[in-house]
């Protein structure tokens, strides 16, 4: 191979892998999405049949807005076959390096306040009444790859009540989600062991963009130790900045 063909090659391997090294994070979950997204428009199929009909609904329908650095702008959201709409705008507090420290939002129920660690990463999110008590707090733990690999959730007292396990594939995408119920001891409902398994979620992916995103995935949900079912069927289409 002359000079000239290998500069092209390395020029090449470098454009395909910048596109994989940019990297967006969604605002609550801390899931991965490769390249600058403009816009994530998700449709969610849920598996259930309407009352009185025999379409199967549209749980969800969801456009979020991205700035060019990977920040959430807006969440726009429309619920159930009724439609419920809902709009969220983020913003973002930096502190004087122009670091992200902090993304405040406004709920139908109060706000939401997101802080991050030093590596950009969500550590904390709170979720707060009008009133401005805590109505629960979670807290999250990354692995190796700065993928979120668990995530535990605190009352009002700071008992923690759910704990989130993730396990992944080679692309960063959620595989299976375990969730253990760790306190339940109130008079209308069934006492809970710590630690006892409460569900399980399995993903399956099935259609991918050219930035390999995932466009269409597939849910399973098991609780307890039950049989899994299939629960949902989203299909999302990512617009990118050029």
């Amino acid at each position: 191979m002359n000079r000239a063909s290998l500069f092209f090659a390395a020029i090449l391997l470098l454009l395909f892998c910048n596109s994989y090294a940019q990297q967006t994070r969604t605002i609550y979950d801390s899931e991965i999405i490769y390249g600058k997204p403009m816009n994530v428009i998700t449709f969610q199929y849920g598996l259930s049949k309407r009352p009185g009909s025999n379409k199967v609904d549209t749980t969800l329908r969801g456009t979020v807005f991205y700035d060019q650095n990977g920040n959430t702008l807006e969440s726009h959201t429309r619920t159930g076959y009724q439609q419920t709409y809902s709009l969220t705008k983020f913003a973002g507090r930096y502190d004087e390096h122009k670091v992200k420290v902090e993304t405040n939002a406004p709920t139908r129920y109060g706000s939401i306040s997101i802080k991050y660690n030093e590596n950009g990463q969500i550590k904390e999110l709170d979720n707060l009444l009008r009133d401005g008590k805590i109505a629960y707090k979670a807290l999250y733990k990354y692995d190796a790859q700065g993928n979120p690999m668990e995530y535990d959730q605190f009352d009002d007292k700071d008992t923690l009540r759910l704990r989130r396990i993730y396990q992944r594939n080679d692309k960063g995408f959620v595989t299976t989600q375990k969730d253990y119920s760790v306190l339940y001891n109130t008079s209308n409902s069934k006492d809970r062991t710590d630690g006892q398994l409460f569900s399980t979620i399995t993903y399956t992916y099935d259609a991918f963009d050219d930035k390999g995103n995932w466009t269409k995935r597939t849910t399973y949900v098991a609780y307890e130790n039950a049989e899994p079912r299939k629960q949902a069927i989203t299909e999302r289409k990512i617009f990118y900045y050029k």
